[in-house]
């Protein structure tokens, strides 16, 4: 079985906003090769933080970027936006499920191998959920719901759902990478705004193929030591 990979999601805090190339250069010497962004780094627009990104590693390799701005507009929009995150050089950029099956239809014929799609925000709560969309579908009955329909629609870069969610969508998605965020380390504890965290062990063991941390790198004074002990823990399973 592939080994995960391990995106780290790059949240800056107080301490890090301030010395965000620290950070990076911290990471990338553990060999991080996988990035999510939403913002720009700290005076840099955005195209020079996906440049930066990708091109300040060691010699001969270059870094996976995520742009995670989750695009939902009318259709025109939402190309737009995704066609401009692709010339900034970004190599994967995020829309909602809730745009609508025209929209991601289009998006996976235009830019098939890049557009990956967010299923359900593991922050909210399943009557959040309900209320929103007017129904009674439990958290995982939305995920597959949303999932499925993005495959349908052609959607092949990437599913975002929560690890629980993984394996009832992989029983109809087939051939998609399952990227997972809310992934925490059990002795730093679980985020109080996730209600759909996992574990690195958890989220392997449902089959998740991209561990998306954010908070558990972000926080802590070691961020590379963090980055590491997950790596080697997934990559021990």
């Amino acid at each position: 079985m592939k080994r995960p990979d391990v995106m780290v999601s790059l949240d800056l805090n107080r301490r890090w906003a301030q010395a965000p190339y620290d950070l990076i250069h911290r990471l990338k010497k553990e060999r991080c090769t996988h990035f999510k962004v939403h913002d720009p780094l700290p005076s840099m627009d955005l195209r020079a933080t996906a440049h930066y990104l990708r091109t300040s590693m060691y010699p001969g390799t270059s870094a996976t970027v995520m742009l995670d701005n989750k695009e939902h507009d009318i259709l025109s929009r939402v190309l737009k936006a995704v066609e401009n995150h692709l010339r900034m050089g970004f190599r994967f950029t995020t829309v909602h499920t809730m745009c609508g099956r025209e929209a991601l239809t289009e998006l996976a014929k235009e830019f098939g191998d890049a557009v990956v799609a967010v299923t359900t925000l593991t922050s909210m709560q399943e009557k959040d959920l309900q209320e929103i969309h007017g129904n009674t579908k439990t958290h995982a009955e939305m995920e597959l719901h949303l999932g499925r329909i993005a495959f349908d629609c052609g959607i092949r870069a990437g599913i975002v759902c929560s690890a629980p969610g993984v394996p009832a969508l992989k029983e109809y998605v087939k051939g998609v990478p399952f990227m997972t965020p809310g992934i925490y380390v059990p002795s730093q504890g679980q985020p109080s705004d996730q209600r759909w965290a996992a574990t690195p062990k958890e989220a392997v063991d449902f089959g998740s193929d991209c561990l998306i941390v954010g908070r558990s790198i972000m926080t802590d004074s070691a961020p590379e030591k963090i980055y590491k002990q997950i790596v080697d823990e997934v990559s021990n399973l």
